[in-house]
Protein backbone atom coordinates (compact mmCIF):
# COMPACT_ATOMS: atom_id res chain seq x y z
CA UNK A 1 0.00 0.00 0.00
CA UNK A 2 1.33 3.72 -0.77
CA UNK A 3 1.59 6.27 1.30
CA UNK A 4 -0.53 9.25 0.83
CA UNK A 5 2.64 11.41 0.63
CA UNK A 6 3.31 9.59 -2.32
CA UNK A 7 0.59 10.83 -4.63
CA UNK A 8 1.52 14.34 -3.83
CA UNK A 9 4.93 13.80 -5.27
CA UNK A 10 3.82 12.58 -8.25
CA UNK A 11 5.40 14.13 -11.67
CA UNK A 12 4.07 13.62 -15.02
CA UNK A 13 6.41 14.23 -18.20
CA UNK A 14 4.92 15.67 -21.47
CA UNK A 15 0.67 15.75 -22.07
CA UNK A 16 -1.60 14.20 -19.38
CA UNK A 17 -4.85 13.83 -18.81
CA UNK A 18 -6.97 13.72 -15.89
CA UNK A 19 -10.46 11.66 -17.08
CA UNK A 20 -13.03 11.43 -14.43
CA UNK A 21 -14.94 8.79 -16.52
CA UNK A 22 -15.50 7.14 -20.29
CA UNK A 23 -18.49 7.48 -22.38
CA UNK A 24 -18.86 4.92 -24.91
CA UNK A 25 -21.59 3.40 -27.57
CA UNK A 26 -22.07 -0.28 -27.07
CA UNK A 27 -25.06 -1.83 -28.61
CA UNK A 28 -26.82 1.00 -29.59
CA UNK A 29 -27.04 2.60 -25.93
CA UNK A 30 -24.57 5.75 -24.68
CA UNK A 31 -22.83 4.31 -21.82
CA UNK A 32 -20.53 6.04 -19.02
CA UNK A 33 -18.06 4.72 -16.49
CA UNK A 34 -17.04 6.63 -14.19
CA UNK A 35 -12.86 6.23 -12.85
CA UNK A 36 -11.91 6.15 -9.43
CA UNK A 37 -9.56 9.19 -7.71
CA UNK A 38 -6.03 8.63 -8.27
CA UNK A 39 -4.52 5.65 -6.70
CA UNK A 40 -1.23 4.28 -7.12
CA UNK A 41 -2.12 0.47 -6.65
CA UNK A 42 -4.81 0.74 -9.53
CA UNK A 43 -3.05 2.74 -12.14
CA UNK A 44 -5.45 3.08 -16.16
CA UNK A 45 -2.59 3.85 -18.51
CA UNK A 46 -3.92 6.20 -21.61
CA UNK A 47 -1.31 5.06 -24.25
CA UNK A 48 -0.56 7.80 -26.72
CA UNK A 49 1.62 5.54 -29.14
CA UNK A 50 3.36 7.29 -32.13
CA UNK A 51 2.20 5.05 -35.39
CA UNK A 52 3.79 4.57 -38.91
CA UNK A 53 1.63 6.67 -40.95
CA UNK A 54 0.77 9.79 -39.33
CA UNK A 55 1.92 12.54 -41.39
CA UNK A 56 4.65 14.95 -42.76
CA UNK A 57 6.34 17.10 -39.60
CA UNK A 58 6.34 20.54 -39.50
CA UNK A 59 9.79 22.64 -38.57
CA UNK A 60 10.94 26.37 -38.55
CA UNK A 61 14.18 27.92 -39.03
CA UNK A 62 14.49 31.38 -37.71
CA UNK A 63 16.35 33.95 -40.15
CA UNK A 64 18.59 35.34 -37.07
CA UNK A 65 19.82 31.91 -35.03
CA UNK A 66 19.36 29.30 -37.80
CA UNK A 67 18.28 27.28 -35.19
CA UNK A 68 15.89 24.49 -35.71
CA UNK A 69 12.50 23.86 -33.74
CA UNK A 70 10.39 21.49 -34.15
CA UNK A 71 6.42 22.32 -34.60
CA UNK A 72 4.63 19.17 -34.95
CA UNK A 73 2.91 16.92 -36.99
CA UNK A 74 0.70 17.53 -39.76
CA UNK A 75 -2.06 16.41 -42.33
CA UNK A 76 -2.39 14.08 -39.52
CA UNK A 77 -6.15 12.97 -40.46
CA UNK A 78 -7.09 9.55 -41.74
CA UNK A 79 -4.28 8.69 -44.67
CA UNK A 80 -5.37 9.62 -48.12
CA UNK A 81 -8.13 12.22 -46.91
CA UNK A 82 -7.02 15.77 -47.55
CA UNK A 83 -6.55 18.20 -44.74
CA UNK A 84 -6.36 21.74 -44.67
CA UNK A 85 -4.42 23.60 -41.83
CA UNK A 86 -3.94 27.10 -40.84
CA UNK A 87 -1.52 28.84 -38.71
CA UNK A 88 0.06 32.13 -37.93
CA UNK A 89 3.81 31.95 -38.12
CA UNK A 90 6.12 32.89 -35.46
CA UNK A 91 7.06 36.75 -34.81
CA UNK A 92 10.39 36.58 -36.38
CA UNK A 93 10.85 35.71 -39.85
CA UNK A 94 12.24 32.50 -41.08
CA UNK A 95 11.15 29.10 -42.87
CA UNK A 96 8.85 26.55 -42.67
CA UNK A 97 10.04 23.57 -43.48
CA UNK A 98 7.47 20.19 -44.41
CA UNK A 99 9.70 17.26 -43.77
CA UNK A 100 8.74 13.44 -44.80
CA UNK A 101 10.63 11.45 -42.30
CA UNK A 102 8.97 7.77 -42.50
CA UNK A 103 7.49 5.53 -45.03
CA UNK A 104 5.27 7.64 -46.78
CA UNK A 105 4.84 9.90 -49.36
CA UNK A 106 3.22 13.48 -48.91
CA UNK A 107 1.30 15.20 -51.65
CA UNK A 108 0.98 18.90 -50.56
CA UNK A 109 -1.75 20.20 -53.43
CA UNK A 110 -1.70 23.84 -51.98
CA UNK A 111 0.36 26.13 -49.92
CA UNK A 112 -0.65 29.67 -49.38
CA UNK A 113 0.92 32.60 -47.44
CA UNK A 114 -1.67 35.19 -46.96
CA UNK A 115 -3.89 33.76 -49.54
CA UNK A 116 -1.15 33.71 -52.01
CA UNK A 117 -0.71 30.61 -53.55
CA UNK A 118 3.32 29.53 -53.03
CA UNK A 119 3.29 26.18 -54.34
CA UNK A 120 1.25 23.40 -55.98
CA UNK A 121 1.73 19.69 -56.30
CA UNK A 122 4.52 19.33 -54.15
CA UNK A 123 5.20 15.12 -53.72
CA UNK A 124 7.68 14.29 -50.77
CA UNK A 125 8.98 10.83 -49.93
CA UNK A 126 10.73 9.85 -46.94
CA UNK A 127 14.09 12.21 -46.26
CA UNK A 128 12.45 14.89 -48.35
CA UNK A 129 11.46 18.30 -47.68
CA UNK A 130 9.82 21.34 -48.82
CA UNK A 131 11.13 25.08 -47.09
CA UNK A 132 8.81 28.44 -47.37
CA UNK A 133 9.93 31.39 -46.76
CA UNK A 134 7.77 33.62 -44.52
CA UNK A 135 7.95 36.96 -42.33
CA UNK A 136 6.36 37.92 -38.85
CA UNK A 137 2.68 36.76 -38.13
CA UNK A 138 1.57 35.88 -41.65
CA UNK A 139 -1.19 33.27 -42.12
CA UNK A 140 -0.29 29.91 -43.73
CA UNK A 141 -2.42 27.21 -45.18
CA UNK A 142 -1.18 23.86 -46.14
CA UNK A 143 -3.37 21.46 -48.01
CA UNK A 144 -2.42 17.56 -48.38
CA UNK A 145 -2.78 13.95 -47.66
CA UNK A 146 -0.33 11.39 -47.10
CA UNK A 147 -0.29 7.96 -48.28
CA UNK A 148 1.98 4.71 -46.75
CA UNK A 149 4.57 3.64 -48.97
CA UNK A 150 4.16 0.46 -50.70
CA UNK A 151 5.26 -2.39 -48.18
CA UNK A 152 5.19 -0.14 -44.75
CA UNK A 153 2.46 -1.21 -42.19
CA UNK A 154 0.48 1.20 -39.74
CA UNK A 155 2.33 -0.27 -37.30
CA UNK A 156 3.05 1.07 -33.38
CA UNK A 157 7.03 2.16 -33.31
CA UNK A 158 9.02 2.08 -30.28
CA UNK A 159 8.32 4.69 -28.15
CA UNK A 160 11.40 7.07 -28.54
CA UNK A 161 11.38 6.16 -32.38
CA UNK A 162 10.03 9.65 -33.00
CA UNK A 163 12.15 11.81 -30.82
CA UNK A 164 15.35 10.14 -32.31
CA UNK A 165 13.77 10.45 -36.15
CA UNK A 166 13.06 14.17 -35.33
CA UNK A 167 16.45 14.96 -33.60
CA UNK A 168 18.44 13.31 -36.05
CA UNK A 169 16.43 15.48 -39.05
CA UNK A 170 17.50 18.64 -37.29
CA UNK A 171 20.82 17.68 -36.73
CA UNK A 172 21.49 16.99 -40.17
CA UNK A 173 19.35 19.97 -41.50
CA UNK A 174 21.74 22.43 -39.67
Amino acid sequence: MFEEDLVKNVRLFGPSIWPEGLQFYKNGSNLWQGIHEFNLENLYVLDRHWALGSCPHLFFVRDNTEQTEYLGEILGGVQNKTCVINFTTASSPGKLIIAELEYEKTYLQEISVDNKILARDITLSRGEYSEIKTEPFQNVTIKGHYILMAGASKATLAFNYKKDLIGQFIYNFR
